[in-house]
C-alpha cells in the first residue's frame, strides 16, 4: 500500500472510529466495534512491517481482545476506551506516514528498460521519484539537464541531491539548477564526487535503486532499473560518505 493509500485509510477509520464513540449502549454498538476492529486489525497486518512501530502501536490495543463479561454498560466503557485509544494511536501514525517515517512494506521492483523506449523509462522513473516524501538523491557520473525535467514531479518540501562527475556535467548545469531552485523553490544541492565511481543509483526516502544506464540515457539501450535490498544498508553508507566528502558542483 501506498504511503497516500494509507494516509486516506488513517483517515476512513478515524471517522469511524469517532462515529462509533457516539453510539450508545446496545447491540449495534458491539456489532459495530467487531466489524471495524476486523477491518482494522487485517489493514494493519497489510500496511505495516511487522513488528514496526506503527505496527506495534495499533496492534498492542487490538490484542490480546479481552472477554468483556457483565452488563451493556460495561461493555460500553470497554470499547469506548478502546476506541479513543485507537484514536490516539492513529494520530500518532498518521503524523509518522506524512513525516515518510512509517515502515512500509515495499515490493522489490526491477524493470527491464527495452531498447528504444525513452519515453517509457522516463515514465518509469517518475513513478519512482514522484512519491517521495524526504529525499531524492540521484547518483549518476553522466547527468545531463534532462534532469531537472525529472525532478520537477518532486514536491518542492523533498531534499534534492544531485553527486555526478564535474567534468561530465554541462558547462551550464548549476547555473540552470540555481534557476530551477528559484522556479520550483525546491530544496536542491548538486555535489562533484564521483571521480573513481561509476554505477548510477537513486534514493528515494528508504528505497534504493541500481541503474544499468545513466538517467539521461535510459530507454536507449536495453538495461536494467532494480531495486537493492541485500546491500542496501552498506551502499546507502558509502552513498552518505560520498556525498558529505563531495564539493560544490561548479
Amino acid at each position: 500500500m501506498s504511503q497516500e493509500a494509507a494516509l486516506q485509510a488513517v483517515g476512513t477509520f478515524r471517522g469511524w472510529l469517532d462515529k462509533l464513540l457516539q453510539t450508545g449502549p446496545g447491540w449495534e454498538l458491539e456489532s459495530q466495534w467487531y466489524i471495524l476492529k476486523n477491518d482494522i486489525d487485517e489493514w494493519v497486518s497489510t500496511t505495516f512491517e511487522d513488528n514496526s512501530k506503527d505496527y506495534r502501536q495499533i496492534d498492542r490495543i487490538l490484542h490480546p481482545m479481552t472477554v468483556i463479561l457483565g452488563a451493556i454498560g460495561n461493555r460500553h466503557l470497554e470499547i469506548s476506551g478502546k476506541a479513543e485509544r485507537l484514536l490516539e494511536a492513529f494520530a500518532l501514525v498518521e503524523n509518522r506516514l506524512k513525516e515518510g517515517q512509517a515502515m512500509l512494506p515495499v515490493t522489490p521492483d526491477e524493470h527491464l528498460i527495452e531498447p528504444g523506449t525513452p519515453h517509457s523509462a522516463y515514465v518509469f522513473l517518475r513513478d519512482i521519484v514522484e512519491p517521495a516524501s524526504r529525499l531524492v538523491f540521484a547518483v549518476d557520473p553522466y547527468v545531463d539537464r534532462s534532469l531537472f525535467s525529472l525532478l520537477s514531479n518532486v514536491a518542492a518540501s523533498v531534499e534534492i541531491r544531485i553527486l555526478t562527475r564535474q567534468q561530465n556535467a554541462p558547462a551550464d548545469f548549476v547555473i540552470e539548477a540555481s534557476k530551477f531552485v528559484q522556479q520550483i523553490g525546491a530544496n536542491l544541492d548538486c555535489r562533484a564526487g564521483l571521480n573513481d565511481f561509476h554505477d548510477r543509483f537513486l534514493v528515494v526516502d528508504n528505497r534504493l535503486f541500481f541503474s544499468g544506464a545513466s538517467f539521461k540515457d535510459l530507454g536507449k539501450k536495453a538495461s536494467v532499473v532494480a531495486e537493492v535490498q541485500d546491500i542496501k544498508a552498506r551502499t546507502l553508507a558509502e552513498l552518505e560518505t560520498r556525498w558529505n566528502s563531495a564539493t560544490q558542483l561548479k
